[in-house]
């Protein structure tokens, strides 16, 4: 029995000093992560790509589409990349590297948007703050979803900042009232 006891304790505190914390200086203004554990710290212009173990891996940068609103790295394989500023969005590949044409908002009659993020089959999702809508665009920048008008659903006018799909689930947070 005391060899057993032994043994199990022996593989619960190898599980606890196999886990380590690694530390990266921070000197972006937002950060996020990927299914396998890569973090994506984002300044203004450039987005940097560290592995789960700190390393820096790869950079992007591009001064022509003004400052960086987001980055949804879901889906490391196509990155979505936001610039509020233009409303045009750039997909990247693990590498950083842009793997489509520049998305310009504008051209699909989109006449305001704050969040956007990625949806299931390459779509995107977005949230126009004074329609208080979210609509979803699918591969072919066709609109298949699009809801109510939220601010009247939930009866307060709400400000989010942030906008993520789950396991088909949209979810939109509004730091006063919630997700």
């Amino acid at each position: 029995m005391k060899k057993y006891s032994l043994l199990l304790f022996s593989i619960l505190t190898l599980n606890l000093v196999a886990q380590s914390q690694i530390s990266i200086p921070f000197a972006g203004k937002s950060f996020t992560t990927d299914q396998f554990g890569n973090y994506y710290e984002f300044s203004d212009v450039e987005i940097k790509k560290y592995s789960n173990k700190g390393k820096l891996l790869y950079s992007y940068s591009n001064n022509l589409l003004g400052e960086i609103s987001s980055v949804d790295a879901y889906n490391p394989l196509k990155i979505l990349v936001y610039f509020k500023e233009f409303t045009k969005i750039i997909t990247l590949d693990n590498t950083l590297s842009p793997t489509s044409s520049i998305i310009d908002l504008t051209t699909l009659d989109i006449d305001e948007t704050s969040l956007v993020c990625r949806s299931y089959n390459d779509g995107i999702w977005y949230y126009n703050p004074i329609r208080f809508e979210l609509i979803r665009k699918d591969i072919e920048l066709k609109t298949t979803n699009k809801s109510v008008q939220i601010a009247n659903l939930l009866n307060k006018n709400i400000q989010p900042n942030f906008l993520v799909e789950y396991n088909n689930q949209v979810y939109l947070n509004d730091p006063k009232n919630g997700t």
